[in-house]
């Protein structure tokens, strides 16, 4: 891929792996598949973005979470919000780190709601246990903090919560985990917090 930490160290190499009975077998280390979507976005209204690129949107996230059953909501800017997907990998540890997880081709179901009256200023997914704001920015700093800031306000708004309740709410709970950082500079994060029982959830039910 020629990104990545190792880039500078030599040749690449690539290799051939076959999926048997759910698990891919790797110098005789067994590794259960586990698929998930690197690339999923809308489109922006006042900018083109590659593939490549992650970006407000989503777009190349790489989030592992992005699976069977989690639910992705993406902001819409544009009419029709030009939905796109792909990169599909059959499992990828978190960063990406040699700049590629086991790229498979695949067929992906989705349904597509919109939820409307809400602001969203970043991806987010919902796994069964927990939410995750998902962020990018030129530095590794600014892509955390852009997580904590959405996060922040969004639970805020859950709650009826201040922002300083929000923030100390955070500091005691929050979740903070790398999706990709072999594309420098637009490195992603993900920043989460548990689900509260009996509470509302982050984000409004489809």
């Amino acid at each position: 891929m020629g990104c990545g930490p190792f880039q500078e160290e030599g040749p690449e190499e690539f290799h051939i792996l076959k999926i048997r009975d759910g698990e891919v077998n790797w110098k005789g280390v067994p590794i259960p598949v586990d698929p998930m979507i690197g690339v999923i976005g809308t489109a922006m209204e006042d900018r083109d973005v590659p593939t490549m690129r992650a970006f407000p949107g989503g777009g190349n996230m790489d989030c592992r979470l992005i699976r069977k059953g989690a639910r992705v909501y993406l902001p819409v800017r544009v009419s029709g919000a030009l939905l796109s997907i792909g990169d599909v990998h059959a499992v990828m540890g978190d960063g990406e780190v040699d700049g590629t997880g086991l790229e498979v081709d695949g067929r992906v179901l989705v349904r597509v709601r919109i939820l409307k009256g809400f602001e969203l200023h970043w991806p987010v997914v919902e796994t069964v246990d927990a939410w995750y704001v998902n962020t990018c920015g030129d530095t590794c700093d600014e892509a955390i903090r852009a997580g904590y800031l959405e996060l922040r306000r969004l639970l805020a708004i859950a709650h009826g919560w201040s922002l300083s309740d929000a923030g100390i709410y955070m500091t005691l709970q929050c979740r903070l985990s790398c999706n990709q950082a072999c594309l420098e500079p637009r490195d992603t994060f993900r920043t989460g917090v548990p689900k509260i029982s009996g509470q509302p959830g982050l984000l409004p039910c489809l």
